[in-house]
């Protein structure tokens, strides 16, 4: 608080998160709730640069993520907050990534106490930042320039639908991973869209990935079967 109060606002509020963390892995639900709105609180009224606020929010929804001591009536305040942060995000780009980190606020470890597995909560997070996919690549059609950054996105969601997939989280289809796999296979086979190396190179892992869990057999092969890449 006392960094807080001369400035030192980013130090503070990775300072109140490392505290949530420890009073919730001590049990202290009540103590974690309030540095989490300490730290949110700094976040809203003296982070103003968008950089720091995607820095920020990362840090944020990674603390809370790890944390399993909230009540449910606690844990969804906090996840409110956090997904309604990355909708807010300035660039486009930003948001489609958070709000895709946020899905994970929905689905923690198998019995784990005060962790959350919301199926439908998952599927919503990811349907928005395929949203914002899009409407970034609009955008890129639109304008001409940033065509190459609006397919990382997809490939971004793709990975988090295709991890949500290993987790065997029902409402994740077949149906939609194969309609991204169709919309990224199109725009590369344009020819209109300039693909940096490190989005090709991250494309051609996610495709590797998904052969190879297809090649595992079992319940976790049965999940890839019939996804054609």
């Amino acid at each position: 608080a006392a960094l807080a109060d001369v400035g030192e606002h980013d130090v503070a509020l990775r300072l109140f998160l490392e505290a949530a963390q420890l009073a919730d892995a001590s049990g202290m639900e009540p103590i974690a709730y309030e540095f989490f709105e300490r730290a949110m609180t700094i976040y809203e009224d003296e982070i103003s640069d968008s950089q720091a606020q995607k820095t920020a929010l990362s840090i944020i929804v990674g603390t809370l993520q790890r944390c399993v001591a909230f009540t449910a009536e606690s844990r969804d305040s906090l996840v409110h907050k956090a997904t309604g942060y990355s909708a807010r995000l300035l660039k486009k780009p930003d948001q489609c990534v958070a709000v895709a980190a946020c899905s994970h606020l929905f689905w923690g470890p198998a019995g784990v106490n005060g962790s959350a597995r919301d199926a439908d909560s998952v599927v919503v997070c990811l349907k928005k930042s395929l949203k914002i996919a899009s409407a970034a690549q609009q955008a890129a059609n639109t304008t001409g320039a940033g065509a190459g950054a609006a397919l990382s996105l997809f490939i971004t969601v793709l990975n988090k639908y295709l991890y949500f997939l290993d987790q065997g989280v029902p409402s994740v289809t077949l149906n939609v991973v194969q309609g991204l796999l169709e919309v990224i296979n199109n725009e590369l086979a344009s020819g209109d869209t300039q693909v940096p190396p490190d989005v090709e190179a991250y494309y051609s892992a996610t495709l590797r990935h998904i052969r190879h869990q297809k090649s595992k057999g079992g319940e976790l092969g049965a999940r890839y079967e019939g996804l054609a890449c």
